[in-house]
C-alpha cells in the first residue's frame, strides 16, 4: 500500500487559516501562557519575579559561591508567603495551584536548589501536616514552617528502609540465638 503525504496547509479549511498565519515568536513566552493568566496570577508572578531578582539573587549568589545553604533565604521566601502557598490559614497565602507554579517558576529562574527546598517544605512537609495533622499539630508547626523559621525534614524512604532492616536483622538474630 502506497502512502500519500498531503501537505497540512492543503488540508486546512478556510476557518483554520489563522492557525497558519505568520506570527512573530515571543521568545520568552513561546506558548503565550502569560496571556492566559488571571489578573491575580499575573500580579503574583510579577511580584515573585521582582522579589527573586532583587532580593534572592544576591543571597543565592553568595550561598552558591560559598557552597552553603542559607536558611535566611528560606526565611525571605517565607516572609513573601511562598512557603505552603496553597494552604489556607496558619500564615499561608491560600492561592491556587497555578500561582504556586508561577512562584516556583520565578524561584527556579534564580536557583533550582532553593526552588526544590521551597517545594519540599510546601508539599512534603507542610501539606501532610495540613491534611492529616491534628489541630494542635497544625497550630504548632504550620505558622513556623510558613515563615521559614522552621525548616522541615521530609521522609527519606532509603534511610527508613535501612533502619527497618537493621531493626529486623537484630531481632531475627536474637531469635536464632535462643
Amino acid at each position: 500500500m502506497k502512502s500519500v503525504l498531503i501537505p497540512v496547509r492543503r488540508l486546512a479549511n478556510v476557518q483554520n487559516k489563522a492557525l497558519f498565519s505568520k506570527q512573530k515568536l515571543v521568545w520568552n513566552d513561546p506558548l503565550l501562557w502569560k496571556d492566559q493568566l488571571t489578573e491575580d496570577e499575573r500580579m503574583i508572578y510579577e511580584s515573585a519575579t521582582n522579589f527573586c531578582r532583587t532580593q534572592l539573587l544576591p543571597g543565592i549568589t553568595h550561598a552558591n559561591r560559598t557552597e552553603t545553604f542559607d536558611r535566611n533565604i528560606m526565611k525571605q521566601i517565607g516572609e513573601m508567603g511562598f512557603l505552603g502557598p496553597t494552604l489556607h490559614g496558619y500564615g499561608c497565602a491560600g492561592v491556587n495551584y497555578v500561582s504556586y507554579g508561577l512562584i516556583a517558576n520565578a524561584i527556579e529562574q534564580i536557583d533550582s536548589g532553593y526552588r526544590s527546598a521551597m517545594s519540599v517544605q510546601s508539599s512534603l512537609v507542610m501539606w501532610p501536616i495540613y491534611t492529616y495533622g491534628t489541630d494542635e499539630q497544625k497550630e504548632k508547626y504550620l505558622p513556623a514552617l510558613a515563615k521559614g523559621d522552621l525548616i522541615g525534614k521530609s521522609f527519606n524512604p532509603y534511610t527508613s528502609f535501612i533502619s527497618v532492616l537493621t531493626f529486623l536483622f537484630a531481632h531475627v538474630r536474637l531469635l536464632w540465638s535462643n
